[in-house]
């Protein structure tokens, strides 16, 4: 155990030197939000409803990962740091930096615990989560690109006796296994080309959608990002009506790994242990999801938005390629009897944020 504490105290000091703009680094995305309530950032630069918000092109940053001086995040109270990290700058042809480390440790005493914190596991006893990478981007923003790939380690120690609870058939494991837990992940990777307001590209990170402050609708990052194919709005989209902003992605939902090769009983009073199925490695779901948002011109600070995702009922072994557009030919009203359509299903949500800046 001994080096395991010593890796916890080392990752613990190097978190500490930066801020990353990931949806799994909260400090940064709160620091933010508060600065648009304060009217450091304009209630026009992002609805916050999108996330990640790109730092470049809606917030203005000149460093994606640093606060710079164009907004102060100096207020009092605010924990922030302005460290120097490794970057290489060729005038506007080629920008490089080291991606700031994130590390997160968490121990469990007795229930096994986990919301909202990306790849990591509901876990009893200690969890280790890094990640660290590089990001850069060409020809003044043209083509942009990071690679931050994850680690996960937990103990993943025995939990206490359940009692009774319900058996079902979705892909809810009570334990990830019986041994200690160990993932790497691609991370909060991507890359993609930039042309005016639209980005389009390739990648893994997570995606936040709605205005929730610690949950999102539809997506979120309550379990690692999913490979996807993504055009989304780099920043908000100008019309004389007011902002647009969205996204549309497509992209695999892959299983936890973990089944009970018994089966619960019937009434769920008695659960095997979980086990390692390594073949639900090459097996998916696939989804599509659009998001839109609209922030009207005659209300600065009013978000309305609307959500519709659909995605395979089954987990195919081949990939089947018109379920990656099933959104487009998807009927959006069920029909009677049995509630979703042969093959898929699918959710819709809408939602309002309003900011109110400091008064």
């Amino acid at each position: 155990m001994r080096p395991l504490y010593l890796l916890s105290a080392a990752l613990l000091s190097l978190s500490a030197q930066a801020q990353s703009v990931s949806l799994l680094n909260q400090g940064l995305n709160d620091a933010v939000r508060r600065a648009q309530l304060w009217g450091n950032v304009p209630a026009t630069s992002s609805s916050f409803c999108v996330r990640p918000v790109n730092a470049v092109r809606a917030l203005g940053f000149a460093d994606p990962y640093g606060f710079d001086t164009k907004y102060d995040f100096t207020l009092a109270g605010d924990d922030t740091l302005k460290p120097w990290v490794p970057q290489l700058k060729v005038k506007d042809l080629a920008y490089v930096r080291a991606v700031p480390v994130v590390t997160r440790v968490q121990f469990n005493s007795h229930h096994d615990y986990g919301w909202q914190d990306g790849p990591m596991i509901p876990n009893k006893g200690l969890q280790l989560y890094a990640s660290a990478g590089v990001y850069g981007r060409l020809y003044k923003g043209l083509v942009e690109f990071q690679f931050a790939p994850e680690m996960v380690y937990a103990q993943n120690q025995d939990l206490p006796a359940p009692g009774v609870r319900t058996a079902t058939g979705n892909d809810t494991p009570d334990r990830f296994g019986v041994d200690p837990y160990r993932r790497n992940y691609v991370g909060q990777s991507y890359v993609k080309l930039n042309y005016d307001f639209l980005s389009i590209g390739l990648s893994s990170q997570n995606v936040h959608w709605g205005p929730g402050y610690y949950s999102g609708l539809v997506m979120s990052d309550n379990a690692p990002g999913i490979p996807q194919f993504t055009i989304e709005s780099n920043k908000p989209l100008k019309t004389k009506w007011g902002s647009l902003e969205g996204q549309l992605l497509t992209g695999k939902i892959r299983p936890s790994g973990f089944t009970w090769v018994n089966g619960p009983t019937p009434d769920g009073s008695s659960l095997p242990q979980v086990e390692r199925v390594p073949y639900r490695d090459s097996i998916f779901r696939v989804f599509t999801g659009l998001v839109g948002v609209f922030n009207p011109i005659w209300l600065p600070g009013l978000s309305v938005g609307v959500t519709r995702a659909v995605w395979t009922e089954s987990q195919p072994l081949d990939v089947n390629y018109p379920d990656f557009i099933a959104l487009f030919f998807t009927n959006p009203f069920r029909g009677s009897g049995g509630g979703t359509q042969v093959g898929v299903d699918q959710m819709a949500s809408t939602f309002i944020r309003y900011v109110m800046p400091e008064s």
